[in-house]
C-alpha cells in the first residue's frame, strides 16, 4: 500500500528532518533556497548522533566501526571567511565573508554560501569568525557526544529537571 499510514518510521524521519531544516534556516537567517544544503547537513547530523535504538551508537559507528570525527563541526550558517588569492593586502583584503553550509563529501572541503554574489562554493581554505564554547570550557576543549551506552533501557521523560541545560558563551 502506498499510504503514509503504512510507513510510520519513514514519515517520522521525514517530518523530523524537515523540522530541523526549517529550524536551521531560521536560526541562521539564511534564504529558503538553501533548503537542500540544510537537509544534507541535517542528515549528516542524524547519522552521527547516538541513538538508543542502536544501543548508544550512531548509524555512522554501526557502518564504519569507529566514532565520527566531529572536531571541525560548526553550526549551520556560521559566519566564515573564505580565502581569495586575488585579493590585495590593502583595501578589500584577501577574504570574503561567507556562511558555512556543511562538509563536501566528495572533495573533503567545506560548502559555503557567499551572500555578496549569492553563490555556493566548495572551498578548502577558510576560517571561522568565532567558535562557541559551553560555559566554563577552556579554549582547547573539544565537543564530545554524550555516552548513551550507560543506561539504554531508561525511559525517556519530559521532566525538565532531568535535562542538562547548555549555556553558550562567546
Amino acid at each position: 500500500a502506498n499510504t503514509p499510514e503504512h510507513n510510520g518510521v519513514a514519515e517520522f524521519f521525514n517530518r523530523r528532518l524537515l523540522e530541523r531544516v526549517r529550524a536551521m534556516l531560521h536560526a541562521a537567517n539564511l534564504p529558503a533556497f538553501l533548503w537542500s544544503h540544510a537537509a544534507k547537513h541535517g542528515v549528516y547530523l542524524i547519522n552521527r548522533t547516538p541513538t538508543s535504538v542502536l544501543k548508544g551508537h550512531s548509524p555512522y559507528e554501526e557502518v564504519f566501526n569507529k566514532k565520527p570525527n566531529l572536531s571541525e563541526l560548526q553550526a549551520f550558517g556560521t559566519t566564515c571567511f573564505v580565502h581569495t588569492p586575488d585579493g590585495s593586502k590593502v583595501g578589500s583584503g584577501r577574504s570574503v565573508t561567507a556562511r558555512w553550509l556543511g562538509f563536501d563529501m566528495t572533495s573533503n572541503g567545506h560548502v559555503v554560501y557567499i551572500p555578496s554574489d549569492k553563490s555556493i562554493r566548495v572551498v578548502r581554505s577558510l576560517s571561522f569568525a568565532r567558535t562557541m564554547r559551553l560555559e566554563g570550557e577552556s579554549d582547547n576543549s573539544k565537543f564530545q557526544l554524550p555516552d548513551l551506552k550507560q543506561d539504554t533501557n531508561a525511559p525517556l521523560d519530559d521532566n525538565v529537571e532531568s535535562h542538562r541545560e547548555m549555556h553558550f558563551s562567546n
